[in-house]
C-alpha cells in the first residue's frame, strides 16, 4: 500500500509558515514593548515656555508679575519681565502625551490686557514655546458738554436752521 504524502507536505508547511508568523509578532510586539520603554525617556526632556511683552500706547512701563498654570503638576514661580527683557520657564517631567499650559499676569492700571496668545499652550516633551502678552494703554475720554450742554446746542441749531429756512423762503 502506498502512503499519500501530499496531505502531510501541505499540513508540514502550514505549520511551518504558522510558526514563522508566530516568531515574526514576538519580534514586532518586543520591539513594540522596547519602543514603550523608551518613551518614558521621552519624560526627562525639558520643555521651554518664553514669554514676551509688548506695549501700545506708551513708551517705558515697569515690569509685569507673570504666573504659570499648567492642568497637571506644580510649574508655579513668578517672573518678572517687560518689553525688551522676556523671561519664561523650563519644565521638567513633562507627560509624553503633553500638558495644556496657560500665562497670566497682573494687569498694570490704565491698561487693557491681550493675555490670549499665551492661553493654551501645548506642550510635549522637548518643545519650546513662545507668546507674547501685549498691553494698550487706556485713553480716558474727555466729555467737553454735560447734558445740558448738548441740549443747549441741540436748541441752538433749531434756531439758526429756522431762521434760515424763512429767509430763503
Amino acid at each position: 500500500m502506498l502512503l499519500n504524502w501530499q496531505p502531510l507536505t501541505q499540513i508540514a508547511s502550514r505549520l511551518l509558515l504558522r510558526t514563522i508568523l508566530c516568531a515574526v509578532v514576538l519580534t514586532l510586539g518586543s520591539k513594540i514593548v522596547m519602543a514603550q520603554e523608551d518613551s518614558s525617556v521621552a519624560l526627562e526632556e525639558v520643555a521651554t515656555i518664553t514669554v514676551y511683552k509688548k506695549w501700545i500706547g506708551t513708551t517705558a512701563e515697569p515690569d509685569v508679575r507673570i504666573s504659570l498654570d499648567c492642568e497637571s503638576g506644580d510649574y508655579s514661580g513668578e517672573r518678572s519681565i517687560n518689553q525688551g527683557s522676556p523671561d519664561g520657564w523650563e519644565i521638567r517631567d513633562v507627560d509624553a502625551e503633553g500638558i495644556l499650559c496657560n500665562v497670566s499676569e497682573a494687569v498694570p492700571e490704565n491698561f487693557r490686557p491681550d493675555i490670549i496668545d499665551c492661553q493654551g499652550l501645548y506642550l510635549l516633551p522637548g518643545s519650546e514655546e513662545e507668546c507674547t502678552l501685549v498691553n494698550t494703554k487706556i485713553v480716558k475720554h474727555i466729555e467737553m458738554l454735560n447734558r445740558y450742554g448738548i441740549f443747549v446746542m441741540i436748541v441752538l441749531f433749531l434756531a439758526v436752521g429756522l431762521v434760515t429756512m424763512k429767509r430763503i423762503s
